[in-house]
C-alpha cells in the first residue's frame, strides 16, 4: 500500500490499484502527482514572518552614577525609573555605578517619561541607649520617593543612554 497526503487529507491507494491506473493511461512507469500544499504553507509563514519582523516596542539601557553634591558615590540601593504604570531598576553598586535593563538583551526600559528615584539607600545602625535598631539617612528623603522626587528622565528611542543622578545628603 503506498500512502498519499492530498492537501490535509490523508488516503492510500493498493499496490494492484497503483499498476492498474498506471497501465491504464499508457505509461507503465507513471506515478500519481499528489499537491501536498507545502509549498502554500511555506510561503504563508515566510510573508508572515518577513511583516513581523523588527515589530515591537524598543528598549533603552540606562547607566550613570549616582553620587552626592560633594562627589562622594552613593554605594548601595537601587534607582528607579517609573512612569506611572511600571517601574524599572537598577542596582547601584560599591563604586556608585548602576544599569538598569542591562541583563538581557530583551531588557531595558520602553521610551516615555519617568520619575527617578532611590531605594534601599539608608542604612540601619543599633542604638546601645534604646537597645533597637534605627534608620539612619543617607540621602536627603525627598529623593527615595516616587511622590517626591524632582529627578525626571525621558527615554527615546532604543540604545544606551547616560543619566547621572546627584543627590544632596540630609
Amino acid at each position: 500500500m503506498r500512502k498519499f497526503r492530498l492537501y490535509s487529507s490523508c488516503f492510500e491507494i493498493p499496490e494492484a490499484e497503483h499498476a492498474s491506473v498506471a497501465s491504464r493511461s499508457g505509461c507503465s512507469r507513471a506515478k500519481p502527482t499528489v499537491h501536498t500544499g507545502f509549498g502554500i504553507n511555506f510561503l504563508l509563514m515566510a510573508v508572515i514572518c518577513v511583516c513581523f519582523m523588527g515589530c515591537g516596542e524598543r528598549r533603552t539601557t540606562i547607566t550613570g552614577l549616582v553620587k552626592f553634591t560633594d562627589g562622594t558615590p552613593i554605594t548601595r540601593g537601587f534607582v528607579i525609573f517609573d512612569n506611572g504604570t511600571n517601574s524599572f531598576f537598577g542596582t547601584i553598586k560599591e563604586n556608585g555605578t548602576y544599569a538598569t535593563g542591562a541583563e538581557k538583551i530583551v531588557d531595558g526600559i520602553p521610551d516615555g517619561t519617568y520619575k527617578v528615584y532611590l531605594g534601599k539607600v539608608n542604612g540601619m545602625k543599633p542604638n546601645p541607649q534604646t537597645r533597637r535598631v534605627e534608620k539612619i539617612e543617607v540621602v536627603n528623603p525627598k529623593y527615595c520617593s516616587v511622590e517626591t522626587t524632582s529627578l525626571t528622565f525621558e527615554v527615546k528611542r532604543g540604545g544606551v543612554k547616560t543619566f547621572d543622578i546627584i543627590v544632596e545628603k540630609p
